[in-house]
């Protein structure tokens, strides 16, 4: 069967093209609206910039086929309500395993150092977990030299780094209450964010994001009735990391860069999952924080 890689040009959807003729898969770029023969289509990788999201996972799903999707879903509630309903009404007609199903990329629940965290956070190694700290800071100039032309400049620091908010709740679960703020001292858009939320558990994560700092730093500080669980990576290609459980070193070297990407597509090849329903709530969640942070700003 073949991948459709849509909107493949751009750094992302490159990498999926690379990666997914790794595993000697077909893959074929091309725009959503002039693809050809969607019969023989067995996946589509939505890659396009985010703004177009939401018309082309439509189009996809009117496909009736499989359909992965770049994060953000949308940055409106009320498209993804309308994705939802479209999803919901194509799996009850679809014939086919993927038909109607729509995966949202949440990479960075693949990466190594993150999932040996999650393993042992799951195992009890903290005890009783107390609070967690998450941590997304980056220059932005540095991480896209066109930046000013990206599609962040629609999205803005919540929604571009909506993986942090999609990893709280992963390893706290379900959110009760959340308060934050977001500034713009530097670039012209909230480029500095502070969320600190409390689960219906009654676990207690705080979200530090900026993209203000030059050199890269990436981190989840899990602090528990045993001790500190902590990862922190540092750099790009290549990533340095360590994962530590109070002084004792579980790992500490260079990530591969594409590692967490390559188990995120065997997942979704082999399995097919369908995460839209979470990541909506996920999505309203960081568009709430973003719409209050911007009506204070």
């Amino acid at each position: 069967m073949i991948h459709l890689v849509v909107g493949g040009l751009g750094s992302i959807g490159s990498r999926y093209c690379r990666l997914l003729k790794e595993y000697g898969e077909e893959v074929r770029i091309s725009d959503i609206n002039i693809a050809a023969d969607w019969k023989n289509v067995d996946i589509c990788w939505i890659c396009s910039p985010s703004q177009i999201h939401h018309e082309d996972v439509f189009y996809a799903l009117n496909q009736g086929i499989y359909v992965f999707c770049e994060k953000p879903l949308t940055d409106d509630l009320r498209g993804a309500e309308d994705i939802r309903q479209a999803s919901l009404k194509k799996r009850a007609m679809s014939n086919q395993q993927g038909g109607g199903k729509v995966y949202v990329s949440c990479n960075m629940r693949f990466h190594p150092c993150v999932q040996l965290l999650k393993k042992d956070f799951d195992a009890g190694t903290v005890g009783e977990p107390l609070y967690i700290r998450y941590n997304y800071s980056h220059y932005l100039p540095f991480q896209r030299p066109n930046w000013m032309q990206s599609y962040v400049m629609n999205d803005g620091i919540i929604l571009d780094c909506i993986h942090e908010l999609d990893l709280a709740l992963w390893f706290g679960g379900e959110l009760n209450n959340l308060q934050g703020f977001c500034s713009t001292l530097e670039l012209p858009i909230h480029d500095f964010s502070r969320m600190h939320i409390v689960h219906k558990n009654n676990l207690v994560s705080e979200i530090a994001l900026d993209f203000l700092r030059r050199d890269k730093v990436r981190q989840i500080e899990i602090i528990g009735t045993k001790g500190t669980l902590q990862w922190r990576s540092e750099g790009k290609e290549p990533e340095k990391a360590l994962v530590r459980f109070n002084s004792e070193i579980l790992y500490e070297g260079e990530i591969e860069p594409n590692e967490m990407y390559r188990n995120q597509i065997k997942y979704v090849m082999e399995q097919k999952p369908h995460n839209l329903d979470e990541h909506i709530k996920i999505l309203k969640i960081a568009l709430e924080a973003r719409n209050a942070q911007i009506q204070q700003g």
